[in-house]
C-alpha cells in the first residue's frame, strides 16, 4: 500500500514539475518579447533560465525516483520538492500577469504604449522582489536535489 502512495506522490510531483516547467518556459518567452524591457528584465530572464533548468533536472530526478528501489526510503523529499514547485508556479503566474499587462502591441496608440511602459516602471520593484524570491526558490530546489545526491 505504501508503494502505491509513493508512486502516486511521484506522479503528482512529475505533473507539477511539468506545469511549472511549461509556465517558466512560457514566461521566459513572454519576457523576451516584451518591448518595454528595462534593466530588470535581464535579471528576470537569468532567474527564469536558472529555475527552469533546475525544474528540468527535477523532472529527470522524479522519473528516476519512480523506478528506484529507494522510493519508499526517500519519499520524504517529494513533498518538500512539491511545495517549492508550487511556490515557483505561483511566482510565475504573478510575473506573467505583470508582464502581460505591460506588453505593448503594434496596434497600441502612443498613450497606451506610454502607460504600459509607465506601469512597467511602477512594477519594477515587484519584479525585483520576484527575482529575489525566484533565486531563493532555485537555491531551495538545488538543495532538495543535493539531499538526494543529484
Amino acid at each position: 500500500m505504501a508503494a502505491l502512495s509513493v508512486t502516486a506522490n511521484a506522479f503528482a510531483v512529475v505533473g507539477l514539475a511539468d506545469i511549472v516547467f511549461r509556465l517558466g518556459k512560457d514566461l521566459y518567452e513572454l519576457c523576451e518579447r516584451a518591448q518595454s524591457a528595462s534593466r530588470s528584465i535581464s535579471r528576470l530572464l537569468a532567474e527564469l533560465r536558472a529555475v527552469t533548468s533546475i525544474v528540468a533536472r527535477i523532472r529527470i530526478f522524479v522519473h528516476e525516483f519512480e523506478c528506484s528501489s529507494f522510493a519508499l526510503e526517500d519519499s520524504l523529499t517529494l513533498p518538500h520538492i512539491e511545495s517549492i514547485l508550487t511556490l515557483c508556479g505561483q511566482e510565475f503566474e504573478i510575473l506573467t500577469a505583470i508582464i502581460a499587462s505591460t506588453q505593448t502591441r503594434a496596434s497600441d496608440g502612443w498613450t497606451a504604449q506610454f502607460l504600459k511602459r509607465f506601469k512597467w516602471a511602477l512594477d519594477e520593484q515587484s519584479i525585483e522582489q520576484s527575482c529575489q524570491r525566484l533565486q531563493r526558490l532555485s537555491i531551495s530546489l538545488t538543495a532538495a536535489l543535493s539531499l538526494n545526491g543529484r
